[in-house]
């Protein structure tokens, strides 16, 4: 496969199997060379389709949920905070969805979306030494998504950003300074980590950025 995009995430479809990545850059868009796109690849091979948008600049979080849409978090023109945007069944156009929350990052949080099973959900925080990371579960209707339940992480956005990735009853996302261990969460309950997998990574070999879950056989 190749990409003349800057991967920064990507999601599997599972009615198809394609394989969706976000990239922050693409000097191919036709918009901007600055910004990003999203190219699927058919049954996670070959060449991609490649989709841009002048809604969104750059896209750094991407999830399907049970239908075969895709849904986009962004930094978008002309808005203050990161935007929800939707690829109806892996084909254009955008759609752009309108949140009664507004999902904050910073410099050291990036804000993540994901399918939790039910849910399409988001994480929000700022900067603040006392803010919480909150990841809100959307009900979606047409371009209108309503928060209808939030787990709040207690963990500052310093110590805990990135990608993080829910699974089951489990949230697991960077923790700690320097983002060098995986915390887990209990999800949807939230509150502190019920354990932490200490120097995952070491600091000569930089900061973790994702973590992800690979569901093996039973044995």
């Amino acid at each position: 496969m190749t990409d003349p995009g800057e991967p920064y995430a990507c999601a599997v479809d599972p009615t198809t199997g394609n394989l969706a990545v976000a990239n922050s850059s693409d000097p191919g868009n036709p918009y901007d060379p600055h910004y990003g796109d999203v190219a699927i690849y058919a049954g996670a091979q070959g060449q991609p389709t490649r989709y841009y948008s002048s809604v969104f600049t750059q896209p750094f979080s991407c999830t399907y949920d049970d239908s075969g849409n895709l849904y986009i978090l962004a930094s978008a023109e002309g808005y203050d905070y990161p935007q929800l945007v939707r690829l109806p069944h892996g084909s254009g156009p955008f759609e752009q969805i309108n949140v009664d929350k507004t999902i904050t990052g910073g410099v050291n949080f990036d804000p993540n979306v994901q399918w939790d099973g039910k849910y399409v959900t988001v994480s929000s925080s700022t900067n603040s030494v006392k803010d919480p990371t909150d990841i809100y579960q959307l009900s979606i209707s047409g371009s209108h998504a309503t928060v209808v339940g939030t787990t709040e992480l207690t963990v500052r956005a310093q110590h805990h950003g990135r990608q993080s990735w829910i699974q089951g009853n489990v949230v697991l996302g960077i923790y700690g300074p320097g983002h060098l261990n995986v915390g887990v969460w209990p999800y949807p309950k939230g509150g502190k980590p019920k354990s932490i997998l200490k120097n995952v990574s070491n600091p000569q070999d930089g900061q973790l950025w994702g973590v992800s879950i690979s569901v093996g056989s039973s044995h």
